[in-house]
């Protein structure tokens, strides 16, 4: 009985030890430990199993858990977890980065929001002195056209004025030769006249002269007969 026991006892811990063995194949298989050409095996057999009908405990199992397994998994661990320190150090600079550049996006944004209502306001600004622009041109346009109606009005009076004066000139010019051509005539008559007159003054003179003349030479021979008697 007693070897009955201890023999069921034995197949009960070869169970359990099957049992870890099965359940440390899974999870080297799930952690990619297995076969040795897993993605984490760096080239190092991790499969195992369990040698029922060995003779010695060491060679019940084929791998050395404590000296091989146990510090190559450690070191394994090691470098995963210095891979994953950069990775978290790497993510939490990208993350940095991603923050930076979001935050420069969204300065961005706020700035191109504010660049928008600016180029709004700009547009209202420019509509605006478009249409004040468009209303003067047509104001002025409007005036341009009184003006040269204005002008032609101007002109045509102007024209019919200056027929008027050019009529009113030539019979002022008709005027001025008729009272020339009577102020020529009259000249002529007048110096005519001044001419009979001078005549007339110089004979009168001159008939004057003689009767002077005649009459000192009767006083000189008066005078000569008086001193003589």
């Amino acid at each position: 009985a007693r070897a009955d026991d201890a023999e069921s006892r034995l197949r009960s811990r070869f169970d359990e030890i099957e049992d870890r063995v099965s359940e440390y194949t899974s999870m080297a298989h799930r952690l990619q430990l297995v076969p040795a050409t897993g993605k984490r095996a760096e080239g190092f057999n991790f499969e195992t199993w369990l040698d029922r009908g060995a003779t010695t405990s060491g060679s019940m199992i084929s791998l050395d858990f404590k000296g091989i397994v146990k510090p190559t998994l450690q070191r394994i661990q090691e470098q995963y977890s210095a891979k994953t320190r950069s990775l978290v150090k790497e993510e939490l600079a990208l993350t940095e980065k991603m923050d930076a550049v979001q935050e420069h996006i969204t300065k961005r944004a706020e700035e191109n929001a504010l660049k928008g209502k600016e180029v709004n306001d700009l547009e209202n600004q420019y509509r605006m002195i478009k249409h004040e622009l468009e209303q003067e041109v047509a104001s002025a346009m409007a005036r341009v056209e009184g003006l040269a109606s204005e002008v032609a009005t101007i002109r045509g009076a102007c024209d019919a004025g200056l027929v008027e004066s050019e009529d009113r000139l030539a019979q002022v010019a008709a005027d001025q030769a008729a009272l020339e051509a009577a102020l020529d005539v009259e000249l002529a008559n007048l110096n005519r006249d001044l001419t009979l007159a001078l005549d007339q003054i110089l004979n009168h003179k001159i008939a004057i002269e003689t009767k002077i003349r005649s009459t000192e030479e009767c006083a000189m021979r008066c005078l000569e007969e008086v001193e003589m008697n």
